[in-house]
Order: C-alpha cells, then sequence, then structure tokens
C-alpha cells in the first residue's frame, strides 16, 4: 500500500501491522459461492478442504450465500512502499517469496 494509505490506516487505530493483518483478516469476506469461484482457491485450496483441513473444510461446507473469511491472519503480509502519489491498497491473494530493499534497486 502507498504511505498515504498506511497513515490513514494509523489514524484509524491500527498502529501496528498486526492490528492491521487482524483488521483485514476480519473483513475480507466473500459468500462462499465466491470464494470458491476462483480458479486458485479451487487448485490450491479445495484439497486441503476436501482433505479436512481446518478453515478450508469449513468453507467447503458452507452455504452458497454463508459469508467465509478470505484470509487467516497468518496468510497475510503487510507491505508499504510507494512515493505517496497514489492513495490506494488491495488485497489479494499471492504467495510470499521473500522481502526485498526497494532502494537497493532505484
Amino acid at each position: 500500500m502507498d504511505p498515504i494509505v498506511a497513515r490513514l490506516f494509523v489514524e484509524r487505530g491500527m498502529d501496528t501491522k498486526q492490528k492491521l493483518i487482524d483488521w483485514c483478516a476480519a473483513n475480507a469476506e466473500l459468500p462462499a459461492r465466491e470464494y470458491w469461484d476462483d480458479q486458485w482457491v479451487q487448485t490450491l485450496l479445495r484439497p486441503l478442504a476436501v482433505a479436512g483441513v481446518e478453515p478450508y473444510a469449513g468453507r467447503l461446507n458452507a452455504k452458497p450465500d454463508e459469508i467465509v473469511q478470505m484470509f487467516e491472519p497468518g496468510e497475510i503480509n503487510i507491505a508499504v512502499a510507494g512515493g505517496e502519489a497514489q492513495g490506494a491498497w488491495k488485497m489479494f491473494g499471492a504467495r510470499y517469496e521473500r522481502t526485498i530493499s526497494i532502494d537497493a534497486w532505484r
């Protein structure tokens, strides 16, 4: 997220990454139908759900209109970067690979 957005979250009481992670996990929700209507969720998480691994199994057993959490707190990483020119942020599914210094390649 852009530093502009990071400051706005801090002003709203999310002054640590963990507080923001917890908020994101609690508020990133979808009806189960929409959650499972995603090729990566089907490919990567459905096998876990079928094997009975929670919380994925519970999401798989949810009724189509039942609201489910998209992410668990342990699955969320926060990155703040940018030149304060675009006050934007987005939550999406991805895999953490490594941390790199943005300044090192400028």
